[in-house]
């Protein structure tokens, strides 16, 4: 609040109270438009505030956000659904693998190229004490799991604890095995929707016993320093990298688009959605994967450990469901999971052939330059490159999801205007046609067929004051 606001506060206050002892007309409307203007001025002040917290970055905004009471709302409502319902749905929500798609798909990985020279493999390295405390002390989350560990009572307690953590950290590495006790899960369910009325209005939030996730840091620190070094990861993801970000992948795909304006083409650009990817990884077509990387025997074996006689039960107001067993995916809430997803997809760069692409996570961006006198021919090939990518991703029994699926026409206004007046060829994924739009959600912002990014910001900020309840 501001200087300014409290003066206008108090005068106000002022008028209201001689007006109570003289009951005069004229007190009354200086009142009046005294309160009118202390109303105006909080309302401007408030508006500045909510714009002033989108400069500085996500990182800013969400702090200024969390200072507020904004960026992290809680629902107190109790959890309407059975929770043993709730845990049956999450766990079932991706179906079992077809066996002949599962023999196709680890037959055809046995008769890939290698990635990497056949002398090169990898294995973990012992890790020191100070390798474990930075790793314990990097967590952020101060969420418990199902043991009630938090990250303070490891912190306060590491100076005693910590030779004995490394042990079991090293003993589990150089044995093949991830330990038992560390895979079990709570699930806290989130409602998605106001009033939840059935399970699938439920989103689940996984948490996991923290020592677990000091050991994953470990395995990823090491997993990643193999994967740079020959470069395995796809160079066109920038999910869960060192210097990459929604942003990189943003950058890489406005640029190609503004390079073609310039050459004065059209693109088309296709975002591609799939249905609960993390959930759907297979174990056996992910380990197989890994083995065409190189990595060593006991490595695989901790990384199937690491996934497979895991367990959750569904945690919410003192109460909870009974074990369950998950069958497939990486696990939700993990640090080597997201990881393990990318490696598993990183077959992705030979689907594309006639399109250009780019990934973040499981959001998929596609597109096709072209003269607009050729979007017909533009339209085609890119038809058969989503061909591929539905089939790539049947064969990791992944599900497309074409009503999540957006493409657009991205070029000049003329440009634009002309495609629009025009019977395009439709564009199909998995046999459903995809209907053109003219504005697009892309990693968290707002993109139009113009590339007009002043759309962006008005989005954020009309999102932050309808948050705030703002006019």
């Amino acid at each position: 609040m501001t200087p300014a606001i409290k003066s206008s506060m108090r005068e106000r206050d002022r008028l209201y109270i001689r007006y109570r002892h003289t009951g005069q007309q004229d007190t009354l409307q200086a009142y009046k438009a005294k309160k009118n203007a202390t109303n105006y001025m909080v309302r401007k002040a408030q508006q500045n505030f909510a714009r002033g917290i989108l400069h500085g970055g996500p990182r800013s905004t969400w702090r200024k956000l969390n200072s507020v009471g904004l960026g992290n709302v809680k629902s107190l409502n109790p959890i309407t659904a059975d929770l043993d319902d709730l845990n049956d749905y999450f766990v079932s929500v991706v179906p079992s693998p077809c066996n002949s798609t599962k023999s196709r798909t680890l037959a055809e990985l046995d008769t890939q190229t290698n990635l990497i020279q056949d002398n090169i493999s990898f294995d973990f390295q012992e890790v020191t004490s100070q390798d474990v405390k930075k790793a314990l002390t990097s967590i952020k989350s101060k969420a418990s799991g199902y043991d009630g560990v938090d990250i303070t009572m490891i912190r306060i307690s590491l100076a005693w604890f910590l030779p004995i953590i490394t042990h079991i950290f090293n003993k589990s590495l150089s044995s093949g095995k991830f330990p038992d006790f560390w895979k079990f899960s709570n699930i806290i369910p989130l409602n998605k929707v106001a009033s939840p009325s059935s399970c699938v209005d439920y989103r689940p939030i996984s948490l996991l016993p923290v020592l677990s996730k000091g050991l994953e840091k470990i395995v990823v620190r090491q997993i990643w320093a193999f994967i740079e070094e020959h470069n395995i990861i796809d160079p066109f993801q920038s999910g869960f990298r060192c210097h990459h970000s929604t942003a990189t992948a943003l950058v890489k795909v406005t640029n190609d688009i503004r390079w073609a304006l310039d050459a004065r083409q059209i693109t088309i650009l296709a975002l591609l959605d799939l249905s609960k990817a993390f959930d759907s990884v297979d174990f056996d077509v992910l380990l197989k994967t890994l083995e065409t990387m190189h990595f060593s025997n006991n490595v695989l074996s901790w990384i199937g450990s690491y996934l497979r006689d895991r367990k959750q039960r569904v945690f919410s107001h003192g109460k909870t469901s009974a074990w369950k067993p998950i069958r497939s995916g990486v696990p939700q809430g993990s640090v080597a999971g997201p990881l393990l997803f990318a490696l598993y997809i990183s077959s992705i760069q030979r689907v594309f052939v006639h399109c250009k692409y780019h990934i973040y996570a499981d959001d998929v961006q596609v597109y096709i330059h072209c003269l607009p006198e050729d979007i017909a021919e533009a339209i085609r090939l890119l038809n058969e490159d989503l061909h591929n990518f539905s089939e790539w991703a049947k064969s990791l029994f992944l599900k497309p999801n074409p009503s999540k699926t957006q493409v657009l026409i991205v070029g000049t206004n003329n440009f634009v205007s002309t495609m629009a007046s025009l019977q395009l060829p439709p564009v199909i994924l998995d046999g459903q046609q995809i209907p053109f739009t003219q504005c697009a959600k892309n990693l968290g912002m707002k993109i139009d067929s113009t590339l007009s990014w002043s759309l962006r910001q008005r989005c954020k900020e009309e999102g932050i004051l309808l948050t705030s309840h703002i006019e």
